[in-house]
């Protein structure tokens, strides 16, 4: 997989999440520890859940532009 850069708040996040899918802590408990939402929360474990990489979870990727084509013809 290589080496990934990641920052301490973004590893604490991974470890916390990685705590509520085992079963180890609470949802409401990861909230009040990362000061996040718990949607916010529900969401980041879904991610996971998924097989999401933790480059991915920690938003270092750039994202590809969606091809949005507007046209103002009537």
């Amino acid at each position: 997989m290589g080496l990934i850069a990641m920052s301490e708040r973004d590893l604490q996040r991974i470890e916390i999440l990685s705590k509520v899918i085992a079963g180890r802590m609470t949802m409401v408990s990861a909230t009040h520890v990362l000061d996040l939402s718990e949607r916010q929360v529900r969401r980041l474990r879904e991610r996971i859940v998924h097989g999401w990489s933790p480059q991915k979870i920690s938003c270092r990727m750039r994202l590809e532009p969606h091809p949005i084509s507007v046209s103002h013809e009537q």
